[in-house]
């Protein structure tokens, strides 16, 4: 549920209460922001559960493994665009 007043500073408080989750509060300098931030926000289909419940494991977004790869002096030597050469060298 969404509740958005006018506070005495002349700006515009967006209060959206969900049951089992924190309060969240956002200020804006017009009405129509705050507005368009709620239907943003407040929608049914938000997720309002863990991952857990819908048997989404734990993710990790970050990575410490490396990507690189090494290009031998062969397959250097097959790419026709003498920049794309140059980067791959540099690299």
């Amino acid at each position: 549920m969404a509740t958005i007043t006018k506070t005495p500073s002349n700006t515009w408080k967006a209060i959206i209460r969900k049951r089992g989750w924190p309060t969240t509060i956002k200020t804006f300098r017009t009405q129509r922001d705050a507005e368009d931030w709620v239907r943003k926000v407040d929608k049914q289909n938000v997720v309002v559960r863990p991952n857990e419940h819908y048997g989404i494991p734990y993710r990790r977004f970050v990575t410490h493994e490396s990507k690189a790869q090494s290009v031998t002096r062969e397959k250097l030597d097959k790419i026709l665009d003498p920049h794309i050469c140059m980067t791959l060298e540099l690299q």
